[in-house]
């Protein structure tokens, strides 16, 4: 009965260090993380969501190291170098970085600083009389 004993606790321990093993090679390979994928992409380009992109779209942002998009309120967002920056307002937008909405503004109506008289309203970016 003795034999038979020290046999199963032979096996069991010969069983529990291979899965030991095993399990830490799971775990070892799971936490290493594949860096060719990083250098795929080649100068002026970064990895954003599987896909190589130019680093400076402002689509997944201007900062080589980010894929965070860039945007900027009411006017078309630039790099400019690692920075994003407003570029052009969007249509109907304009005046002091892009906030007049030129469309309906009174102070604003149709371009910067036309301004409706007092009895007007500012209507597709025209002065129009207040019915």
């Amino acid at each position: 009965m003795v034999a038979e004993s020290s046999n199963q606790f032979s096996w069991l321990s010969c069983l529990s260090r291979a899965l030991f093993i095993a399990l830490s090679f799971v775990v070892g390979c799971s936490l290493v993380v594949d860096t060719s994928e990083l250098s795929r992409c080649g100068a002026g380009r970064k990895l954003c969501d599987g896909s190589c992109v130019l680093t400076n779209d402002p689509a997944f942002g201007c900062d080589p190291n980010s894929c965070e998009p860039c945007r900027k309120f009411n006017a078309v967002p630039v790099c400019d170098g690692d920075q994003c920056v407003r570029g052009a307002c969007l249509d109907g937008f304009g005046c002091d970085q892009c906030q007049a909405n030129l469309w309906v503004d009174p102070l604003n109506c149709g371009s910067c600083g036309t301004s409706c008289k007092p009895n007007e309203f500012c209507k597709a970016g025209d002065c129009t009389p207040t019915p």
